[in-house]
Order: C-alpha cells, then structure tokens, then sequence
C-alpha cells in the first residue's frame, strides 16, 4: 500500500516531534534550535575534533600516561589535520547531521570521567567512532535503548567499547 502525499503530511501535522530531538519542538529554546540548525562547517568539524582530542587526552592521563607524550601526540600540528580529515570524511560518508554531532559532544561530555585508555594505538579512532555510534543510535532509532542511554548507562557502553581495545 503507498501512502499518499496528502496522508504523509497530515501524518507529519500530527506528529509534534522533532527530527533532531524526538521531543516536541515547543519545549526547545531557541538557543537550541540554532544549533540544531547549523551547518557542518569547519569551524564546527575543528571544534569536533579538539574536543574528542581532550577526551581522548583526559581518558590517557587517567590511566597513567605521560602527560607529555599525550601533549605531543594529539595536539601537534600533523595530528590535528589528519584528525580533521579523518572526521571529515566520517561525517560526510555516514551523511551525519548536526543534531547527532551535539549528541556525540554530549556523550564526550558525559562519558570524560568514565574513560581510561591505556594504548594510543586508534585510540581518536575509538573514540570518535563509538560517540557517533552511540549518538546515530539515540538520533536516528527511538526505541528503548536511546532512552536507557539517556539515562546514564552510556557509561558501560564506553567501558566495554573502549576497554576491548584497550
């Protein structure tokens, strides 16, 4: 059976929730509706990518790597364009959208204290692809799982993704 143009809109009138956050759109502040609407630019895509890095510094330091050698690896000049391409080419491959780049920055945010990483080896890597996972998921699939992940246990997730590398 093919739905109509007309009962496709009507079905959407119905729907108050919004693409992005799965929540009625009334409830967003216009703050968060402008994020919501920016476009990947590279300032965006830099921003990205410096705060995986921090991440990714912070999960280092906590399981006892040398400050200094985390300092030279993530932040030198070199690093920071291979990542920037390397994300870049992420985002546009897996055609991901600014709502599941806050979401990712969310789960960076949140799973910071959560994460120990004891090898360097594809550690960015690891990282930027397990919070895009994690936020394709809650995006793009409102089932149960996204709100379980909501809820905090994104934190075991983190543990076993990056701990299986580890």
């Amino acid at each position: 059976m093919f739905i109509s143009s007309s009962s496709r809109s009507t079905k959407a009138a119905k729907n108050p929730l919004h693409p992005a956050s799965l929540v009625d759109p009334a409830t967003h502040t216009a703050a968060l509706m402008e994020l919501v609407e920016l476009e990947l630019s590279p300032t965006v895509i830099d921003y990205f990518v410096h705060c995986i890095s921090d991440t990714v510094a912070h999960a280092m330091r906590y399981s006892g790597a040398s400050s200094s050698r985390i300092h030279c690896s993530f932040y030198s000049p070199d690093s920071r364009q291979r990542h920037t391409a390397f994300v870049t080419t992420v985002l546009a491959r897996a055609e991901i959208t600014t709502p599941t780049i806050l979401v990712a920055l969310s789960y960076l945010a949140r799973s910071r204290p959560h994460l120990g990483i004891g090898r360097e080896t594809w550690a960015f890597e690891r990282v930027l692809l397990g919070a895009l996972i994690i936020a394709t998921k809650y995006t793009a699939d409102s089932t149960l799982w996204g709100s379980a992940m909501l809820e905090g246990s994104s934190a075991n997730f983190w543990r076993s993704w990056i701990g299986s590398w580890v």
